[in-house]
């Protein structure tokens, strides 16, 4: 479908060197606004922070843009880091006026099969049940975080006080569930989905979102 309206005019690149990152921050967030991730607010974060963890990442040759474009206009991204025979993706998206030819998943195929040619062994999708991990992910894991606190009164009282809300916040969580209440979370996702397709913004292509430092 894609070759039928735009005959060879798909093309993808990889960006890897710290001098290409604002390109590629340029063309990935220019694509990330239009995202449904964007809106909920789990997309790519336009902070110095951000800039500062891939140009770290970049400066150690672990970095990895993958951007698809159309007639030179991007359409979709993905970035993650390489690290010895593991890719970790960390961002993605598409457009979602192009989500009818199926453009994150060309890029997403063309991403892994350039990573196999390089020797990578295993990708991880991250964190997340969305359709893209459910797809493509073969295996399940869970993984916990550890709290260590000290052993005085303050640090039992803390011990407890997080205990207590982890507590109420499962207990809560399976009453939903029980309950079948997870409606008004669905309903709310998808007005804040459908806010965001009735207001685009447009990426200024020539001052990208993340300030250089």
């Amino acid at each position: 479908m894609l070759e039928r309206a735009f005959p060879g005019r798909a093309r993808f690149q990889c960006f890897t060197d710290p001098g290409e990152l604002d390109a590629a921050l340029r063309d990935a967030t220019a694509v990330d606004v239009t995202t449904w991730q964007h809106y909920l607010g789990c997309g790519l974060p336009a902070t110095p922070q951000t800039r500062e963890k891939l140009v770290f990442c970049a400066r150690r040759g672990w970095l990895r843009i993958y951007v698809m474009y159309i007639e030179d206009s991007p359409v979709a991204f993905l970035v993650g880091q390489h690290y010895r025979q593991t890719f970790y993706c960390q961002y993605a998206g598409y457009r979602p006026d192009f989500a009818r030819y199926s453009v994150g998943s060309l890029l997403t195929t063309w991403a892994l099969e350039s990573l196999a040619a390089v020797g990578i062994e295993q990708v991880d999708l991250g964190k997340g049940g969305q359709e893209h991990n459910r797809r493509l992910g073969c295996e399940l894991r869970r993984d916990g975080t550890v709290h260590l606190y000290s052993s005085t009164l303050r640090g039992l009282c803390a011990n407890l006080f997080f205990a207590a809300t982890q507590a109420v916040r499962a207990g809560g969580r399976y009453t939903r569930e029980g309950l079948r209440l997870n409606w008004p979370g669905r309903i709310w996702k998808a007005f804040l989905i459908k806010k965001g397709a009735l207001r685009v913004p447009v990426a200024d292509s020539t001052s990208p979102m993340f300030p250089p430092t």
